[in-house]
This record gives C-alpha cells, structure tokens and sequence, in this order.
C-alpha cells in the first residue's frame, strides 16, 4: 500500500527578541529533520517571504507556493505559532 504523500510544511515561531523576535523551521518531505533558517525576521511576512525563497517555490495562484521535486509539485503550507 502507498504512503500519502502529504506537502512541506513551514512553521513561524516568534521568541523574545526584541528587534527581530521571529523565526523560521522548515519540516522538508519525508522523514528527515527540521530545518532551521538561520536568520530571524522582523515580521510574519517577511519570515513567509525568506521560506519561500529558501525553498525556490513557485506559485500560479495568489497564496498557493509549490515546491518542484522530481517533476512533481509539493505543496507548502504555513503555520504561525505563538502569536
């Protein structure tokens, strides 16, 4: 039986620092570990905007980022935690 493919899956954190109090891990496809960006970000948009570039997703609908792997487009989905 075939496994269900589910997408890449990006969550923000925010923490305490002042100036630029988020963060970014990317949960990449497959079984492997998170990544963590090095870089923290000021704003929710701008740490969406460096995990897309981080991972060169592309989009043909407006909030909808795939990701190419194989021929085969993953789709990315984004979490924000702690608000």
């Amino acid at each position: 039986m075939a496994k269900k493919k589910t997408g890449i899956r990006v969550i923000i954190y925010k923490t305490r620092h002042k100036s630029q109090p988020y963060r970014v891990d990317i949960d990449g496809f497959g079984p492997g570990p998170m990544e963590t960006l090095r870089e923290r970000y000021a704003r929710p948009y701008t740490a969406k905007r460096g995990a897309i570039r981080n991972l060169k997703a592309w989009s043909l609908f407006p909030g909808q980022w795939n990701v190419t792997r194989q021929d085969e487009a993953i789709p990315v989905t984004f979490e924000q935690v702690g608000k």
